[in-house]
């Protein structure tokens, strides 16, 4: 499968919807945001509490999607082969407790929210904190809130409130004799980034030492 960008086209239809996709989650930098008239219609109120952060925050905001009857969280998505709608906008200094408004202005996938078919939904509001995974709504350092239920139609003018009050803990990385983290400082990606980055790997040893081989080698396995 092969996905092009720029003045090439996306070769298929599914490589289409998951390109999109990317696109939308790695957004460009946020950038300072002039507020514009808001137009009517369904739109989303987030707030984020003191809890996440008390400083002003500067990330990318997303409102995701789900089927209203589901009992997973919306935040576990998106499912790439079957993605449900969600929204984005990118702030910078947005303060703990002031509202952020989603609307048609948003970014939107695979369509905008005026061409949100209407229906019951789950819903719910993330902040991607940590720009270091690629797990959106349940990503070390990311932020999200309580999933409301709601009714949602576009033409309709409504809006719906949101809150961001809890932060995904780290993911704990269970060693043993056998299974060992290695961290290692990235020199290249630190310098591009303009701060620190480390590359994590698992290393998992064999259990004993093999009959057959030289002295002091063994087989090794990488998986990327």
């Amino acid at each position: 499968m092969s996905i092009f960008t720029g003045s090439e086209t996306v070769r298929n239809s599914g490589s289409r919807r998951i390109a999109g996709a990317l696109l939308l989650i790695a957004s460009a930098s946020p950038a300072a945001t002039r507020e514009e008239p808001q137009p009517q219609g369904l739109a989303f109120e987030v707030k984020c509490t003191p809890a996440v952060q008390r400083e002003p925050i500067t990330a990318r905001v997303y409102v995701l999607l789900g089927p209203d009857g589901s009992t997973a969280e919306p935040r576990r998505g998106p499912d790439w082969f079957h993605p449900n709608p969600f929204f984005a906008r990118d702030v910078r200094d947005w303060k703990p407790g002031e509202p952020l408004r989603i609307d048609a202005r948003a970014d939107g996938f695979p369509r905008g929210l005026t061409e949100l078919k209407p229906g019951r939904y789950a819903i719910q509001a993330v902040v991607r904190l940590n720009r270091d995974t690629h797990r959106i709504g349940d990503g070390a350092g990311n932020a999200f809130g309580p999933v409301v239920r709601a009714k949602l139609d576009p033409k309709a003018v409504c809006t719906i409130a949101l809150t961001v009050d809890q932060v995904v803990p780290p993911r704990r990385f269970p060693e043993t004799d056998r299974i060992k983290l290695v961290e290692l400082p990235s020199p290249k990606l630190s310098a591009f980034h303009h701060r620190p980055i480390q590359h994590r790997a698992a290393v998992i040893l064999p259990a004993a030492m093999p009959r057959s081989g030289h002295p002091g080698k063994w087989p090794v396995l990488y998986i990327i």
